[in-house]
This record gives structure tokens, sequence and C-alpha cells, in this order.
């Protein structure tokens, strides 16, 4: 992240600042870290395929993520949009 920051602060069509897309990155690699979590979970039979399978208390928690997954879609929308 630290290599793009200067790219990111210099870009004048940039949607972001440096501090919400370091939180977007951030988020993405925890995002990242909890999935291969769960894909394990699931591949050592310890967690159902099927979230309607699933235990509660056995599936990955990302309710303190919100703030990131918000910057996250903002910026695939935007990049969609861009794509258009």
């Amino acid at each position: 992240m630290a290599a793009i920051v200067p790219y990111i602060k210099k870009d004048p069509k940039g949607y972001f600042n440096a501090e919400k897309s370091k939180i977007a990155f951030d988020t993405y690699l925890k995002i990242s870290d909890l999935r291969a979590q769960s894909i394990s979970k699931q591949l050592e039979g310890k967690l159902a395929t099927r979230s309607d399978e699933q235990n509660k208390e056995d599936q990955i928690d990302v309710s303190k993520m919100l703030s990131g997954i918000w910057v996250l879609q903002k910026i695939y929308l935007i990049n969609e949009i861009n794509a258009k």
C-alpha cells in the first residue's frame, strides 16, 4: 500500500483520499484472510458449505469491518460506472 500512496495523493480524479484507500486496502486483505479461514474450515469439515446449515458460532464475523466494506463497494461502483 505504501508504494501507491503518493500516486493516490496526486490523482486529480481520485474519488477517495489516501486514508480511505488504506481502509479499503486493509479491509480487502482482512476479507481475503477471513475467506481463506472459512474455506479451510469447510475443507476440514468443521463448517458447512451452506450458510443455512452453519451454526452461528462457527460463522466468521465481519460486522466490525462495515466501514471498510462500504468504501470497497463505492470503489467497485465507481469503477463499474467509469468502465461504461
